[in-house]
């Protein structure tokens, strides 16, 4: 292993102060997920999409439009949707604008289906009327995930693309293609190589100025949090020769998951979005950038590789008792991949997120034990108990069987749990509670009807009304998180419906149980 000491050449140019507008995001914000930011006009205009949010082409279902706001008289505008063609009823986020040309990564407009493509606009009128989106021409383009995120050189002729595709380390890889001015087209994407690219996911890539200096988000180096921001430079013009990726720290990492970071020297500042105190998932964040502490981090002391290494050495999971857990999301009834959305949740607020994927892959302290919830759109939602205290594997592959919404499917809510007699909640009750509500929301016209159960000890009587009044805590909460009574029905049956022997204490309590069942789609 050799070091290598680099300056990373970065122009800058003070021209609009960060001072000369917000660097809080107030007003930008949502209960909904906001993703990749993208500053134009000076600063002065921002693009970014929204996913799942009820305004968006095809409601709250839409994974992602494209939204804007200007900065006007001293504040952000309120946030407006672009409307049609630029957005459809599939995901649309912008990378890049330049001579009134808006590049869009999604839909595939060629098709018209919810194919993860890459396409450009055209501006018609200034700031809310475009053509409809045109495909790139990329040689052998493919990309199996449904996240997206690209880059484009200032210049025009890179294309930094995070997919999985032919060759693809692990889930989605940094990729690299080039204008051919002489074919007309962008060349076929090249993987940019194991300095770059881990077996985990590398998403959101922002290329400099300089057209060698590379930002990107990844959960395959560890951090602080699920995804990080790291910087690397490319080292020759190989474009898969990289120096070992750093961390940006803790100004902006945190335990949340932090990604879309687009640096501009001009403004000395940044812009990204993180899930830490979010008012939804992910919010918009900004962060002044000083050219001279950028230059202190970027000028120390990098490592730059001289063979292929792992993204996380073996050294350091056993050390800090790391684990990675990992599987796959499955149709119950069909076996095919699901497209989900995964979170691990543990002790004291830990949280970490896998977006829309057909795969998850967690790194994990083994100190403790999580919870596993998985959604989908069209499925029931499910939460899993990871029971990894002092485990000594370093992996756990566990498959996930998610079962279709359909008329009479049944989910027993295992970890919605009472007071031993009373109708208070447990604790460790609102994950899965709030589980049902996400799965509720995201499904509007379904319909359920809860059962209350409890075994056979004591007055019937009296056990058909606790249950009933079970059912009816339940509904309630249901319906102050902001689900319509009119979508909710209830009975407690007491112990009349018991799923196993009433004969001991550790069968009685499977019978102690509030389940429901899908009664209309």
């Amino acid at each position: 292993m050799r070091t290598l000491t680099i300056l990373f050449a970065l122009s800058i140019s003070i021209g609009v102060a960060a001072q000369d507008f917000p660097i809080d995001s107030w007003g930008l914000n949502s209960a909904a997920d906001e993703q990749t930011p993208l500053l134009v006009n000076g600063g002065k205009t921002i693009f970014f999409t929204r996913s799942h949010h009820p305004e968006n082409t095809g409601g709250k279902a839409d994974r992602g439009d494209i939204w804007m706001s200007e900065f006007v008289g001293g504040g952000w505008s309120s946030p407006e949707k672009l409307p049609s063609p630029i957005n459809s009823a599939y995901y649309s986020g912008a990378f890049h604008y330049a001579a009134n040309l808006l590049y869009v990564y999604g839909n595939d407009r060629k098709e018209m289906a919810p194919k993860p493509g890459v396409s450009v606009a055209s501006l018609i009128k200034w700031p809310g009327e475009w053509t409809a989106p045109k495909a790139l021409e990329i040689k052998y383009f493919q990309n199996k995930s449904a996240n997206n995120g690209n880059a484009l050189s200032d210049d025009g002729k890179i294309l930094i693309l995070s997919m999985e595709s032919f060759k693809t380390i692990g889930a989605e890889d940094l990729y690299v293609s080039f204008w051919q001015e002489s074919e007309n087209a962008w060349s076929e994407p090249k993987n940019m190589g194991a300095n770059i690219n881990t077996p985990l996911q590398e998403l959101t890539p922002f290329l400099a100025a300089d057209n060698k200096t590379l930002f990107f988000s990844t959960n395959g180096r560890g951090g602080r949090g699920s995804r990080d921001i790291f910087v690397s430079q490319r080292l020759d013009e190989s474009w898969s020769n990289w120096s070992i990726p750093k961390n940006l720290g803790a100004s902006v990492n945190t335990e949340g998951a932090e990604m879309g970071y687009r640096y501009y020297p001009e403004l000395e500042l940044a812009v990204y979005t993180s899930t830490k105190n979010s008012d939804g998932y992910g919010d918009i964040q900004f962060i002044q950038v000083i050219a001279e502490d950028l230059n202190i981090l970027l000028e120390e002391e990098i490592v730059v590789p001289t063979e292929v290494e792992p993204a996380v050495e073996e050294e350091e999971i056993a050390g800090e008792n790391m684990f990675n857990i990992k599987g796959k999301i499955l149709d119950s009834s069909t076996g095919e991949l699901v497209f989900a959305r995964t979170k691990v949740k543990g002790a004291d607020a830990f949280e970490q997120e896998h977006y829309n994927d057909t795969t998850y892959s967690f790194i994990l302290a083994s100190k403790q034990d999580y919870i596993l919830q998985v959604e989908a759109e069209g499925y029931l939602s499910k939460q899993i108990d990871l029971f990894t205290m002092n485990n000594d594997n370093k992996e756990i592959k566990q498959d996930v069987k998610l079962d279709p919404i359909v008329v009479g499917a049944r989910v027993k809510l295992d970890n919605v749990l009472f007071i031993r007699g009373k109708t208070e909640f447990l604790k460790s009750s609102y994950n899965e509670l709030n589980l049902v509500v996400e799965m509720l929301l995201n499904n509007p016209t379904m319909k359920i009807e809860l059962a209350g159960h409890t075994d056979n000890v004591g007055s019937g009587n009296l056990n058909i009304r606790l249950s009933q009044e079970r059912v009816d805590v339940v509904i309630n909460y249901l319906a102050e998180e902001g689900i319509d009574i009119s979508r909710l029905s209830g009975t407690g049956y007491g112990g009349a419906k018991p799923i196993a022997s009433n004969a001991t204490e550790s069968t009685r309590r499977l019978n102690r149980r509030v389940e429901f069942i899908v009664v209309s789609q």
